[in-house]
Formats: structure tokens, sequence, C-alpha cells
């Protein structure tokens, strides 16, 4: 709790000093959450995973504070405001946030990143470091897994986020009415109206079978 308040408190000081006013989004009407109730929800799941990673880690002090901070900060605000940065350049896609606000957003969470990571640590318990016996208890993990994992980690990650949203549902395909084989297997034919000659043609040859010719034998 006592995290997440810092979190609140340092959202608070950073945005307020950088980014007075906040274009209103003209779809948060439709939102099942209201402003402040998001607000308060990703505080919370922000404090959790981060608390959770500072917890997890080995590290103490200004190392794991300054880990914390490119990894919360490339996260939280240097993907999204890079997606903000090209949608500006796509026709119907961010109109509600003018360009200029981008690069204040960025300095912003910035200053929130560098605020609340060292609290954070402190919070915690984890800025000083642990005693030589309880360091040296348990056999050091190796740091080339390590490091293979979070490569395979970064991977899927991108791969997972590039992915979302690609796939489109097609169209059902356009009927051509020129005349050709390919339109004629899609629609029927109207029924042929019978010949006139065929009469004609079967009297004809049944004459020819029935009549001798002169000279003929019967």
């Amino acid at each position: 709790m006592a995290a997440c308040g810092a979190y609140l408190v340092c959202f608070a000081v950073a945005f307020g000093l950088l980014l007075p006013s906040v274009p209103s989004d003209p779809i948060a009407s439709d939102a099942p959450l209201s402003p402040n109730q998001a607000f308060l929800l990703v505080a919370g799941l922000t404090t959790a995973v981060m608390g959770w990673l500072i917890l997890r880690s080995r590290w103490r002090g200004w190392p794991l504070a300054g880990t914390m901070i490119v990894v919360f900060y490339g996260v939280q605000t240097f993907m999204p405001q890079v997606e903000s940065l090209i949608f500006q350049f796509s026709p119907g896609f961010a109109r509600h946030m003018p360009i200029g606000i981008v690069p204040r957003l960025m300095a912003a969470g910035l200053v929130l990143a560098c605020l609340w990571i060292p609290l954070a640590v402190r919070v915690l318990g984890r800025w000083k470091a642990e005693a030589p016996a309880e360091a040296s208890s348990g056999p050091a993990m190796p740091r080339a897994p390590e490091k293979w994992r979070l490569l395979l980690a970064s991977v899927v990650y991108v791969a997972l986020y590039l992915s979302t949203g690609r796939r489109r549902p097609r169209r059902p395909a356009a009927v051509s009415t020129s005349p050709g084989p390919e339109a004629s297997r899609g629609r029927s034919m109207p029924p042929r109206a019978p010949r006139l000659s065929t009469g004609r043609g079967r009297g004809r040859r049944g004459g020819s079978r029935g009549t001798r010719g002169p000279g003929r034998p019967p």
C-alpha cells in the first residue's frame, strides 16, 4: 500500500508539473470504467508488477533502482509514445492528441520513473545490501541462462506485440458482371426455348427414310 501511495503522489507531481492540461478522449464515455477508477486500477496493477520484479531481484540499491527505472520507463512511457508519433502520420488515428504533447508525456514519464522507482525500492526494503552470510547461503545462478531468457522474452514480446490485431475479416468476393466462363459458373442460365426447326428436321429425316426413290427395290 505504501508503494501504491507513493506512485499516486509521484504521478501527480510529475504530470502536474509537466502536463497541466490533458486533452479529453472522445471515446472515454464508452469505457466501462470512469477515468478515476481506471487510474486507480492502473496504479494498483503497476505497483504489483513492479513490486514483484523488485522483490524477486538479487540486486540492491542503485543498481536495482537504475535497472527498474529503465524497464518501467521503456514499457510504461517510451513504447506507447513512439506509437503515438507513428499514429500521428496515419489518417484517422490519434486525432484527439496534438503532436506537441508527446514530448511532454515522455518527459513526465521519465520524471515519474526517477521519482517513484527509488522510493519503491526503499519502501520494499531492497535498498540496503544483505549480510555476507545470507548472500553466500545459496549457490549463485549463472548469468548466461538469465541473458538467454531475457533475450527470448524480448523477442516473444515484440512478436506478440506486432502480430496483435494484424488479421482482418475477409470481405466477400465481388461478383463479376462481365460475361465469361468464370461469371457464367456462378449464375444459372435461363432455360433455352425449343427450336422451331426441330420438328422440321425430324420430318425431313423421317421422310427421307420412308420415301423411296425411283428404281430402288422395295
